[in-house]
């Protein structure tokens, strides 16, 4: 159950919505492979490159992923709350 969870909340806030975080995922799927290419102590993989680590549970995957994944959750609620605002 704990992985199915894990696996929803990857496939919801994975990618984001708003244009500013679009921007910046692609900026992390080119710019942040390179830079943990080169410097992998220091830059961690982006989520769907771990995703695709077939050694990570999907649990394991969105707790490192932790970071991005609340980022992406809390554009979404803001987007949500101002579009209620206008409506």
């Amino acid at each position: 159950m704990v992985e199915a969870h894990a696996l929803r909340d990857l496939s919801d806030y994975s990618f984001p919505r708003s244009k500013a975080l679009v921007l910046e995922f692609f900026l992390r799927l080119t710019v942040g492979r390179k830079l943990h290419q080169w410097f992998p102590q220091r830059f961690s993989p982006f989520v769907f490159d771990l995703v695709l680590d077939t050694h990570l549970n999907y649990s394991e995957v969105l707790h490192l992923s932790k970071g991005w994944i609340n980022r992406v959750k809390r554009s979404m609620a803001a987007t949500a709350s101002a579009h209620e605002v206008t409506s």
